[in-house]
């Protein structure tokens, strides 16, 4: 595509095309990558308040997609204008600019001339790119900070590598981290394949987009005028991608650069002086440079100069401007939306620039929006074809209304670039460049001193090595300021991003330096921070870098057979779903059964764990039963399989239970950056739901092997990653659509392996055999009171009647969990009073074994047992209020139930042995006593009437 330039007026309406424009030539295209377009002005003309809007194409993406960046321009009379040099030089008949500054107006800045300005150990390195500054210092090992005046303990290529945890980003980049507990610091390695940047990005999981509230824009009337020489727009600082559901493995995450597509700059004629104003603490937007269009490859280090940052560089709005007949507010299908990743860079800017005498009002409140797509911008099939917006799902939109926003935060939607704290790190042979950035959006990072921070790294180093860039760095775990994240113990979203290598550049569709002319053909320089790219040059994935490896321990209640092989075998727990036995952490390597858990802490029998997945094998190994618990009730939830870790080409199970208790579950298939889509056969089976407890269970059972086309299968000798929706997105009850997930699935570091495991059913076949325990039941019923006006006693078989039930039993539960052998109380109904009141019907089991195998003492005494459980049931009504249930304290009925216990030869146990022998053989003989009578009786009979016949 093209770009055009033209000038605004206090409406920002058009008053005035700076570039030749027709009907059927409204865009410049000579030059993809331009930097500068010379203008003339008409003669007289003036302009005062106004803005200067670079438009810029993305026809890539769409016929309609623009970017478009603004300054605020006072195009004043030429008597009015007095030359500045931007703040940095003195004019004496033209611009004599001040060290580090050159430019006709001394508009742009390199952090070194020399070696000299890099301190004794740092070297002036030329990028030699067309990102400013070109010139930056790099330090050498055991150096880093600005001038390189800091001693850092990393000091040697030599790493050791063992003493790290590590991740695989992409089959080129790795990251390796280990925390240093006495120094409350993090330290962390970057190894990429490739010589050009390399950054990881990292915020807490649970943040919203309200985190783009910083910085804060005020709304004032009037502010201090920037000094910033007459220069307009810039172009955006990268290029629109689709926007897609984030794929762990390969989302894109950091975006740190410019997009080559058509970013063209352009000078004013020099009479004009642009007066940007800003609230008080916020710099102006600087405005472009005739060179350098793309946004500052490296910001210059924090050195408490008031002049870190090239004066005349403009802040890229790159929002797309809205075409005619779009109708305004319209997004595209969630299944496909497009990614936009040119948004701005925000206005705010710490450090002081010189001030003017003028006084502004907009542009300067008016903070870079992001880019949004149009209706019509995304790939085929991507978008609607008109301009009006699909539903999206209710919970997405009032998700959406809840976040407290500013008149000038941008809104579009919360990307995985968006608010991150980052470390971007380059190298050349043992000298390295390490500094902390932040970015609120999809703009290129800046260094944290921009947002009025400071670098929290504690040490920094960095070699490149044989086309093999390493990166290390260490910061504290704790965080302080708006521009950094403290590092949790917690999943955390993570992204990370890789510097395009020359003669290899990735871009998705193709961009204008493949597709059209262009004049700088090696757009992107080694180290030069521009757009990373697309596929496997960005991604985004979640990490908790201070989980511990836990030791393996069985879950509560579970009592793992160990057969031959040594695997642990599943249990069946209380409510009879398969709990596998393993460590307290996640069991992935088990080929029979397993099971996933967030956080890894937590236990799923105490129903505390916000994702809970379990598997087993069933059906003699043909088939798998999943029970999957997720805290979010008002999301969709699910599992997905996958064979390359990426969100195409998987294999998704998804599913919900909606307001009035329903499930639902589909057998779906996601294919690109599209929305899942169902399959035609679905594979589900034993599917049910339920929300239990405020949290929602699923169960289902699908094949190994399904046969379907659009289902991945766990062979004997093919084995998947798995992944796990800990926060899924919103979903449409009735047209069964969904929105995109709240956070980014976790998947599995190695594959997860699900055989036929027949060892495994010889094993329960046995434990199948085993009598169930016998056990002693005892009846009682209390009443609950002091409940809700109006309150009913739910339906049985209702989400609200197991609620219940489940609430009471697992109260009670608690008073007999220190009775010897207690099993558990099973509520068996409840009944409405006329007084409002609700009698609860229950049963107690005790086992007349202990878990370890011994016999119960306690039950060896039947009296003592009933009087035991008796008494606690007394003391504890007797307050009237047991756990959260307010009780009657004079209502209990308690009784045994005879011959109620499990195994069916308790009934013989009544009585002894002998006297049993005794029973059997007298019923015996009485039989064949009324045998004898009876056959007496027939041959009497028989003879009678023998007997009259003859006479």
């Amino acid at each position: 595509g093209g770009f055009r330039l033209e000038v605004l007026d206090t409406k920002e309406k058009p008053v005035l095309n700076l570039t030749p424009s027709s009907k059927e030539r409204r865009f410049v295209r000579d030059d993809a990558t331009a930097q500068q377009y010379q203008v003339s002005l008409p003669r007289n003309f003036t302009c005062r308040d106004c803005t200067l809007r670079l438009v810029r194409q993305a026809d890539e993406w769409g016929g309609n997609y623009r970017f478009w960046s603004c300054a605020d321009v006072d195009i004043v009379p030429r008597r009015e204008h007095h030359e500045t040099c931007s703040g940095h030089g003195k004019f004496i008949a033209r611009c004599k600019c001040d060290k580090k500054y050159y430019g006709q107006r001394c508009e742009f800045w390199d952090e070194c001339v020399s070696n000299q300005d890099c301190g004794i150990q740092g070297t002036c390195v030329d990028l030699g790119g067309t990102s400013l500054p070109r010139r930056q210092c790099y330090c050498r090992l055991g150096w880093y900070g600005a001038g390189c005046n800091k001693k850092s303990p990393i000091k040697s290529t030599d790493i050791d590598y063992s003493v790290y945890k590590a991740k695989v980003l992409s089959p080129d980049l790795n990251v390796y981290w280990r925390v240093l507990k006495e120094q409350a610091e993090v330290e962390v390695v970057l190894k990429v394949n490739g010589t050009s940047w390399v950054a990881l990005g990292w915020r807490p999981r649970k943040l919203t987009a309200e985190c783009k509230n910083f910085p804060l824009i005020g709304g004032g009337t009037s502010g201090e005028a920037g000094s910033a020489e007459p220069e307009p727009a810039s172009e955006p600082t990268s290029e629109p991608e689709p926007k897609s559901e984030p794929e762990p493995g390969a989302e894109p995450g950091a975006e740190p650069g410019a997009e080559p597509g058509a970013e063209p700059g352009a000078e004013p004629e020099p009479k004009s002086e642009p007066e940007p104003a800003s609230e008080p603490g916020a710099e102006p937007e600087p405005k472009s440079e005739p060179e350098p269009g793309a946004e500052p490859a490296s910001e210059p280090e924090p050195t408490g100069e008031p002049a870190s940052e090239p004066s005349s560089e403009p802040e890229p709005k790159g929002e797309p401007e809205p075409e005619p007949g779009a109708e305004p507010g319209a997004e595209p299908e969630p299944k496909s939306e497009p990614e936009p990743t040119g948004e701005p860079e925000p206005v705010t800017e710490p450090t002081a620039e010189p001030k003017a005498t003028g006084k502004r009002t907009k542009r300067a409140d008016t903070p870079a929006a992001e880019p949004e797509p149009e209706p019509k911008s995304e790939p085929a099939a991507a978008a609607e074809p008109t301009a009006k917006p699909k539903p999206k799902p209710a919970a997405a939109a009032g998700a959406a209304s809840k976040l407290k926003l500013n008149p000038y935060t941008p809104r579009h939607d919360f990307n995985p670039m968006d608010c991150t704290d980052i470390v971007i790190g380059t190298a050349r042979g043992e000298n390295h460049r390490v500094w902390d950035y932040y970015t609120r959006d999809r703009s290129t990072p800046r260094v944290d001193s921009f947002w009025g921070g400071k670098s929290d790294l504690t040490a920094t180093g960095g070699f490149e090595k044989d086309g093999v860039t390493t990166i290390v760095f260490r910061r504290k775990l704790e965080a302080s300021e708006p521009t950094d994240h403290a590092i949790v113990d917690d999943l955390m979203h993570v992204i990370w991003a890789r510097g395009q290598e020359p003669g290899a550049y990735v871009h998705s569709p193709p961009s204008g330096i493949e597709k059209e002319t262009a004049s700088v053909r090696d757009f992107y320089q080694p180290d030069e921070l521009k757009y990373h790219g697309h596929r496997m040059q960005r991604g985004v994935t979640q990490i908790n870098f201070l989980e511990e490896d836990l030791p393996k321990l069985p879950l509560p209640g579970a009592v793992p057979v160990q057969p031959k092989d040594g695997a642990a075998v599943p249990v069946a727990g209380s409510e009879g779903v398969i709990v596998p036995a393993g460590p307290v952490g996640h069991e992935l390597d088990n080929e029979c059964h397993g099971f996933y858990k967030f956080p890894r802490t937590c236990d799923p029998e105490q129903a505390n764990c916000e994702y809970f997945l379990s598997w087993q094998t069933v059906a003699r190994g043909e088939a798998v039963h999943f029970h999957l618990e997720t805290k979010n009730t008002a999301t969709w939830t699910g599992v997905g399989f996958s064979d390359d870790q990426k969100m195409s080409q998987t294999d998704a199970i998804i599913g919900w239970v909606d307001k009035s208790g329903r499930p639902f579950l589909m057998d779906t298939w996601i294919n690109g950056y599209s929305a899942p889509k169902l399959d035609d056969r679905q594979d589900l089976y034993n599917a049910s739901g339920a929300i239990q407890n405020g949290r929602t269970v699923l169960d289902f059972t699908r094949k190994r092997i399904t046969g379907d086309d659009n289902d991945l299968a766990f062979t004997e000798d093919r084995c998947l990653y798995l992944m796990f929706p800990i926060e899924g997105g919103a979903y449409n009850a009735v047209n069964k659509k969904v929105g995109k997930h709240g956070s980014v699935p976790v998947v599995t570091d190695t594959r997860v392996c699900i055989k036929s495991c027949a060892k495994m059913f010889e094993q329960l076949q046995t434990i199948a055999a085993a009598p169930a325990p016998e056990r002693i039941a005892y009846e009682a019923a209390i009443k609950l009171t002091n409940l809700a006006a109006g309150f009913q006693v739910p339906s049985s078989g209702t989400p609200e009647h197991r609620d219940l039930s489940k609430s009471v039993s697992d109260t009670f539960n608690g008073v007999f969990k220190e009775v010897p052998g207690f099993y558990r109380t099973d509520i068996m109904d409840f009944e409405k009073e006329a007084d409002g009141s609700v009698v609860v019907k229950m049963n107690i089991l005790v086992d007349k074994e202990m878990k370890n195998g011994s016999r119960n003492v306690l039950a060896d005494d039947p009296a003592k047992l009933e009087l035991t459980i008796h008494n606690l049931m007394v003391n504890n009504l007797s307050s009237g209020k047991v756990g959260a249930f307010s009780v009657d304290p004079t209502y209990l009925e308690f009784t045994q139930l005879e011959g109620q216990a499990s195994s069916p030869k308790e009934e013989y146990e009544l009585l002894p042995a002998g006297v049993r022998l005794y029973l059997i053989l007298g019923c015996i003989a009485g039989l064949v006593f009324i045998a004898i009578i009876q056959a007496t009786c027939t041959i009497i009979k028989t003879r009678r009437t023998n007997r009259l016949k003859d006479q």
